[in-house]
């Protein structure tokens, strides 16, 4: 299992977080999943990774509880073949309760064929319309086949 970071230093962390399928490939390799959390310390974000085709990428944006902004994906990002959105979450926390505390909108993803693709996430009001969003993230992904990236897990 490997996989490399592309991204500028202390931007994003990249995190093994766990085996996602007890399957795996001909050649023995077996999926897994990798936990994207960016920063977000400015308006506009721009990363980039390195993952194997089968792996699942789950992403973290920050929010807060009871709050009117929500992250959401792109139509363009959705309708990308390299990878499926198989879950979203909004505001997940920990344990936390009342309103205005940090939290997560969390976005789920399968990696299914190998090639190079762009996940653009906006945060702004649901009903905003035509009003510019307040972030942007993108996640430049690039999806390899199993056992052909050759550097280890990294966290940058």
């Amino acid at each position: 299992m490997t996989h490399r970071s592309l991204c500028r230093p202390a931007a994003l962390t990249v995190m093994l977080v766990g085996v996602a399928f007890t399957g795996g490939c001909s050649n023995g390799y077996k999926p897994a999943t990798l936990s994207v959390r960016p920063e977000m310390q400015d308006a506009i974000v721009e990363e980039a990774t390195l993952v194997n085709r089968g792996d699942t990428v789950v992403v973290y944006l920050p929010t807060h509880t009871g709050g009117a902004h929500h992250w959401r994906l792109t139509p363009e990002s959705a309708k990308r073949n390299e990878m499926t959105l198989l879950r979203r979450s909004q505001q997940v926390t920990g344990n936390a309760t009342n309103m205005g505390q940090p939290a997560f909108d969390v976005f789920t993803f399968q990696t299914n064929r190998t090639g190079q693709t762009e996940l653009e996430f906006i945060y702004d009001w649901a009903w905003s319309g035509e009003t510019a969003p307040v972030k942007r993230f993108s996640l430049n992904v690039d999806v390899a086949k199993p056992d052909s990236i050759q550097t280890a897990s990294v966290t940058e």
